[in-house]
Parts: structure tokens; sequence; C-alpha cells
């Protein structure tokens, strides 16, 4: 590696060691396949959201798991006295874990399920949803470049781990 760019390297705080490739167009299109709802499933979906603590007595959660809808859930969370927040909000299937896209495209209509988020809970029904399609060239460059963030989150990760030891 030329002086400059050790330098350079040096200054940044950069392993020279640790470099990012651009991807191959195998890797893409795995990468692609492995991840239908970021894709080709890709949906934004209209909810219904209700925020609570996540210091929500248990015994009332566990009360909140045979309901159905969030009109239900509002209503139990006033009877039990819990203080909550309700309103409209989106959620977008290309931007989630593919294990969780997958659980909310499956789930019957109008039936709630949350999601652990800070110190809150956040309840929430679907309302609608639309696709959000994609086009081949659009779907390889989005590939390639969540592709390469990891790599670069994965860089960074471990020169953290360097200059903590």
């Amino acid at each position: 590696m030329p002086m400059l760019a050790l330098a350079f390297a040096a200054l940044l705080q950069i392993d020279p060691a640790c470099s990012v490739k651009l991807p191959a167009e195998a890797t893409i299109t795995a990468y692609i396949t492995a991840h239908p709802s970021a894709f080709r499933n890709r949906r934004r979906y209209a909810l219904d959201q209700i925020s609570i603590p996540q210091t929500t007595d248990g015994a009332i959660l566990k009360k909140l798991e045979p309901l159905h809808n969030n009109d239900q859930v509002a209503s139990a969370l006033t009877d039990a006295g819990v203080a909550f927040t309700r309103g409209p909000a989106t959620f977008d299937s290309g931007f989630a874990p593919e294990d969780l896209s997958q659980k909310l495209a499956a789930l019957p209509p109008s039936e709630p399920f949350v999601i652990p988020v800070k110190d809150r809970f956040l309840i929430n029904e679907i309302k609608s949803f639309q696709a959000v399609p994609m086009t081949a060239e659009i779907s390889r460059l989005t590939a390639r470049n969540l592709i390469l963030r990891q790599a670069i989150d994965d860089c960074q990760r471990s020169l953290d781990d360097k200059l903590q030891k």
C-alpha cells in the first residue's frame, strides 16, 4: 500500500487489512432471494398503533393476548388504568428482518402484533397494505448497498474491538 494511503488510513483509524469490496453478482442475487420481503414481496403497511410502557404489569399484558384488535386492546388498557397513546403508523417490510415480515404477512386480518422498542411496547393492528414494486435494477442496487453497509459495519466493529484491547 502506498505511503500516503497508509498515512491516510492511520489518520482515519482504518485498518488497511479491513477492506470492503463490491459484492459479486451471485452474492447480490442470493441476497435478494433470501430476503423476498425486502424485494419481490415488499409491502408498506398502514397501522393502528398503541404505545405502552415496557414497565406495564405482566398480568395486564397477559390479559391482552387473547384480544383480536386494537379497539379491544385499548378498552382493556383503559379498564386496567394503563396510560397509552394511540395513532396511525406505517411499517415497511423492506426494513424489517425477513422472519418478522413473513409473520406479518401471515397474520389474520386485524390481529394485533407487538414490537418492543426501547422502553415501549408497540401494539399494532394492520389496517391495510400496499405492494412496493421494485424494478430488478433497483433491487440489485439496493441489495448491493445493503451488503456493502453490512461489510462496513463489520469492519467498524472489528476496529472497535481492536481499539478496546
